[in-house]
C-alpha cells in the first residue's frame, strides 16, 4: 500500500485548490513556521475521519474551513482526497487504487466517499484498521508526539503494539460483538417481558375470541334475516309502484281539468284589469293632489317661519328701543340731578346777594368791585336758568318721542298678527289634525295594499272572488278620498 497523492481545496490556509504528489523514496515539506506545513498533516487526519476539533488544532470543527482574509472572502465548504496504491491488495476492496474523499460545509454537514461512492466513517476506519494508517496510529508521528508516546502509561503505548501486530481489528470486531451480545441481551429481556405480558393477556384473549366468533354466527343469521325483509319490502314496492302509477293518472286527469278551471279564471281576470287600471289612474291623480297639498303646507309653514322671525326682529328693536329710552333716562336724571346743582349755586348766590345788601353800608369802599361781582353772578344765573328749561324741553320731547315709536311698534305688530291669522293654539291643533289624518291614511293605503297584493299572489280565484274584490277596492278608494278631502 503506497500514499499517492493529496488534494486539498477550503481545509484551513489551502484557499486554492491544491495538489500534492508522493513519489517514491521520502517526500519533505520546507517552509517558515506558519505557511501551512502542520495543515498538510491534519487534513489527512481529517480525511481519514478525525472527529475531536482540539486533535486537528482548532476550537470548533466550523474552524477548519478557510475563513477568508481581506482580500479574500470566506469558502462554505473544505474538501480533502487521499489516493492510495492497493496493488498488493493490502485494503480489503478490489480496485488497485482507492481514493478517500471527505467534505464538510458550514451547515456542519459531513459527506465521507470511497472512489467516490458515499460512505461513512465507521466505515473509513475499518477499512484502514490493522493497516498502521488512522487518525490515530502510528504511521502519523507529529511533533512532541514520540516523547508522548515514550513517556506515556503502558496501557497507552499498547494501543502502538496492537496496531503494528495486526490485532486492533479483531480486538474491535470483539469489542463490537460484545456489543452486539449486550444489546442482544437487553432486546431478550425486552421479549420475555412482553412474553409474560402476552401469557398474562392469553385468556382474556381467548374468551374475546370465543365471544367474537358467536358474534359473527349472529351476524350472519342477522344478515340472512335482513336479506328476506328486503325481499318482502322490494315486493311490497312493487307493488305500491302500480297502485302509485294508477293514482298518478288519476291525479293527471284532475290536473287537466283544473288548469282549465285556471284558464277561465285568468279570462275573466282580464276582463276586469281595465277596471283595474282606471281605479289606478284615480289613486295617482288622488296622490298628485295629496302632493300638491303638501307643498301648499310646505308654503305656510315657511310664512309661519317668516313670520316668527319677523317677531324676534321686532322684539330684538323693542329692546334696542328699551335700552335707548334706559339711557335717556339716565341722561335726564344727569340733567335734573345738574339743575339741582344749579339751583343749589343759585340760592347760595341769593344768600351772597342778601348779606352784601345788608353789608353795603359796612364794605363801601368795596361797592365797586362787589357791583361787578354781582352783575356777574346774574348772568351766570340767567344762563343756568336758560340751560335748565333747554334741558326740560329736550326731556319732554324725547318722552314724547319714546310714547309714540312704542305705540307704532305695538299698532304694527297687532296688524300683522292679525292679517295673517295668526294663533298658536289653531296651528298646533290644525297640525295635530293633518298627522294624524295622514297617519290614518297611509294606515289605511297599506292594509289595502297588502290586501290586494293577496289577492294577485292567490291561486285559483273564481269569478264572484273578483267581483267581491273589485266592490271591496271602490269602498277602499271612497273611504280614501273622503280622509283625502278631509286632509
Amino acid at each position: 500500500m503506497f500514499l499517492k497523492s493529496l488534494d486539498i481545496f477550503g481545509f484551513k490556509s489551502f484557499a486554492d485548490r491544491t495538489h500534492i504528489d508522493f513519489a517514491d523514496g521520502i517526500t519533505a515539506l520546507l517552509g517558515p513556521n506558519g505557511c501551512g506545513k502542520s495543515n498538510v498533516v491534519d487534513a489527512i487526519k481529517w480525511v481519514l475521519a478525525e472527529n475531536k476539533s482540539k486533535n486537528l488544532r482548532a476550537d470548533k470543527m466550523e474552524d477548519v474551513i478557510f475563513n477568508g482574509t481581506e482580500r479574500r472572502p470566506p469558502l462554505n465548504v473544505a474538501e480533502v482526497t487521499l489516493t492510495i496504491l492497493n496493488e498488493t491488495g493490502v485494503l480489503p476492496l478490489e480496485e488497485p487504487e482507492i481514493a478517500i474523499k471527505r467534505r464538510l460545509f458550514r451547515s456542519g454537514e459531513n459527506e465521507y466517499f470511497i472512489n467516490n461512492r458515499p460512505s461513512g466513517p465507521r466505515t473509513i476506519r475499518s477499512l484502514f484498521m490493522d493497516t498502521g494508517i488512522g487518525k490515530a496510529a502510528y504511521s502519523v508521528m507529529e511533533q512532541g508526539k514520540i516523547d508522548q508516546v515514550l513517556s506515556s502509561k503502558p496501557e497507552d503505548r499498547r494501543y502502538l503494539f496492537e496496531e503494528a501486530a495486526g490485532i486492533s481489528r479483531s480486538k474491535a470486531e470483539c469489542a463490537e460483538a460484545e456489543r452486539e451480545l449486550e444489546r442482544t441481551r437487553t432486546n431478550m429481556q425486552q421479549i420475555e417481558a412482553a412474553l409474560a405480558e402476552i401469557k398474562r393477556s392469553y385468556e382474556t384473549l381467548k374468551t374475546q375470541a370465543a365471544k367474537t366468533t358467536e358474534y359473527r354466527t349472529v351476524k350472519d343469521t342477522i344478515f340472512s334475516l335482513e336479506l328476506d325483509i328486503q325481499l318482502l319490502r322490494l315486493k311490497s314496492f312493487v307493488q305500491d309502484k302500480a297502485r302509485t302509477e294508477r293514482d298518478v293518472e288519476s291525479v293527471k286527469t284532475k290536473r287537466d281539468a283544473v288548469r282549465k278551471e285556471i284558464e277561465d279564471i285568468n279570462n275573466t281576470l282580464s276582463e276586469n284589469m281595465d277596471r283595474v287600471k282606471a281605479m289606478q289612474e284615480s289613486v295617482y291623480r288622488k296622490q298628485a293632489d295629496l302632493i300638491g297639498i303638501q307643498k301648499e303646507k310646505g308654503g305656510k309653514l315657511d310664512l309661519i317661519k317668516q313670520f316668527t322671525a319677523r317677531r324676534a326682529e321686532i322684539k330684538e328693536k323693542i329692546g334696542q328701543l328699551t335700552a335707548h329710552r334706559a339711557t335717556i333716562e339716565a341722561q335726564i336724571e344727569g340733567v335734573v340731578h345738574e339743575i339741582a346743582q344749579h339751583d343749589a349755586e343759585l340760592s347760595e348766590k341769593k344768600k351772597q346777594l342778601d348779606n352784601v345788601a345788608q353789608n353795603i353800608q359796612t364794605f363801601a369802599r368795596n361797592i365797586a368791585t362787589a357791583s361787578d361781582q354781582i352783575t356777574e353772578n346774574n348772568r351766570q344765573a340767567a344762563r343756568a336758568k336758560e340751560h335748565g328749561a333747554r334741558l326740560d324741553t329736550e326731556r319732554a320731547a324725547l318722552r314724547t318721542e319714546l310714547t309714540a315709536i312704542t305705540e307704532d311698534i305695538v299698532t304694527m305688530l297687532d296688524t300683522r298678527l292679525g292679517d295673517a291669522g295668526f294663533s298658536g293654539t289653531a296651528l298646533a291643533e290644525a297640525k295635530e289634525h293633518i298627522d294624524a289624518t295622514l297617519g290614518r291614511l297611509k294606515v289605511f293605503t297599506q292594509g289595502r295594499r297588502n290586501i290586494f297584493n293577496d289577492f294577485l299572489t292567490t291561486h285559483p280565484r273564481s269569478a264572484d272572488d273578483c267581483m267581491k274584490t273589485v266592490a271591496e277596492a271602490v269602498a277602499a278608494f271612497d273611504e280614501a278620498k273622503e280622509l283625502i278631502s278631509g286632509l
